[in-house]
Parts: structure tokens; C-alpha cells; sequence
């Protein structure tokens, strides 16, 4: 994606930047995602299907950061249900596949749910839960 010095940021969308019973987004997250975005480079992952990249590239962008690309957006492994492993495993998938299997390239994952930081900090990767939930959407 970049080159070897490059650090990377992982954060997730859903009950970690945007809030689901209000629709709106969670900004003390969304403030401390732009002063990383400043130094890092970062990507948005998410549980969603692809069929919801367009509109939620379009809310990153109005909501975190406009230069926002369509590469730094990860979404769900598509027919993921049908497979027999959960949610944190499949990110940890997802980030190690981007990142060419160098875990020192990734500097730290921001998720709301407990079980997806544990798996991260498992491999030695930083882990920021800002808010608790284990709901997956």
C-alpha cells in the first residue's frame, strides 16, 4: 500500500466512530482518528458488505476526513457468514493480508469490541478500545 516505513492505523467503524442509535458520528473518536490520519496512515475496516462502500466512503468523508480513499476502506470478506471463524479473526485476516504478514508495520487497531482487541494484542499488535460493545454490524 506504501512504503516499508509506513505505519499503519486500523480503526473500526461501527459503535467506534459512527454511533448506531443516534446515526451520528462519535466525535471524540472521530477528533483523535484526524490527528492520526496527520501522521499515520490510516484505514477504516468494517463488518459491512460491500454492497455499503459507497455510502460509506461517503460518510467518512463528510464526517472524518474528505481525502479519504476507496483503498483505505476494508469492508467484510464477502459470503463471510458462510465461514466458520469470527469476527476478530477475520480483521486480523484482513490486516495481515494488507500489510504482507508484518505485524511491525501496524502501529494499533481502534475497536469497540473487547474480543477484536484481545485477538490483536495476542500477536503483539496495540489494541484501543474507546468504547465497549460486542456488537458486530
Amino acid at each position: 500500500m506504501t512504503d516499508s516505513s509506513t505505519k499503519f492505523v486500523f480503526v473500526d467503524i461501527d459503535h467506534t466512530l459512527y454511533d448506531n442509535s443516534t446515526n451520528s458520528p462519535i466525535e471524540p473518536t472521530v477528533g483523535l482518528v484526524r490527528t492520526l490520519m496527520e501522521h499515520y496512515a490510516v484505514v477504516f475496516i468494517t463488518y459491512r458488505t460491500e454492497d455499503m462502500r459507497v455510502d460509506t466512503l461517503k460518510w467518512l468523508k463528510k464526517n472524518v476526513e474528505d481525502s479519504i480513499a476507496n483503498n483505505q476502506l476494508i469492508m467484510r470478506i464477502p459470503n463471510s457468514d458462510e465461514l466458520s471463524f469470527p469476527v476478530e479473526q477475520m480483521k486480523l485476516f484482513q490486516v495481515l493480508e494488507l500489510v504482507d504478514q508484518d505485524i511491525d508495520s501496524v502501529l494499533m487497531i481502534i475497536d469497540d469490541a473487547a474480543k477484536t482487541c484481545a485477538m490483536f494484542q495476542t500477536v503483539g499488535i496495540q489494541a484501543i478500545q474507546p468504547h465497549r460493545s460486542d456488537t458486530y454490524v
